[in-house]
């Protein structure tokens, strides 16, 4: 039987986060007295299964556990541990994000790939901060790049973006490309 992690598929960093997680999973006559189920994220924390509950083991991730995670996904897997044999039951990410409100100035939640665009492209119009002139692509700095490198460096980074695009439409079951059924009747 596959088990299914309840851990949430997204967080925010400083939350309080419970979940229970159902010990039923394991079959037979393994009861939560003599096992113990462990979750491991990366970045090497783990959470033993807490408190055996009657129906499951009691998950909780505190605020400061969860306020020291840096925004991103984070791989996580969840197994059994029987008699000092392990079984692992699950794998997956979950996507950790930026507390707004330890942020007072603002946060730029925007991923990489969009932000270099944009460095490329204020340089390229002449108005680029000196931080952005600072990002360094394939070892050479924007600001040291000829406008040739940097309609170049452009258009990969755009591709990138466009194939990304594609990935994360197909993850949620849109078609990409033209994306229309052609029909034909004779």
């Amino acid at each position: 039987m596959k088990t299914i992690c309840l851990l949430p598929k997204r967080i925010t960093a400083g939350d309080h986060i419970t979940w229970q997680q159902p010990w039923d999973m394991a079959g037979g006559d393994i009861t939560p007295k003599t096992m113990e189920l462990v979750i491991s994220f990366t970045g090497g924390f783990h959470l033993a299964g807490g408190s055996p509950q009657s129906a499951g083991f009691l998950f909780t991730l505190d605020g400061e556990t969860t306020a020291s995670l840096p925004p991103g996904c984070w791989a996580w897997q969840l197994y059994l541990s029987v008699d000092g044999r392990r079984t692992t039951l699950d794998s997956g990410t979950v996507e950790v994000i930026a507390d707004l409100a330890a942020h007072p100035k603002g946060y730029d939640s925007r991923g990489w790939l969009e932000r270099a665009i944009e460095a490329v492209q204020a340089s390229l119009a002449g108005r680029a901060s000196s931080a952005q002139l600072e990002w360094e692509f394939d070892g050479t700095r924007v600001k040291n790049m000829s406008q040739l490198e940097q309609l170049d460096l452009l258009e990969r980074l755009e591709k990138k973006r466009a194939q990304q695009q594609r990935v994360e439409a197909r993850k949620k079951g849109r078609r990409c490309g033209l994306g229309r059924m052609i029909k034909v009747e004779f």
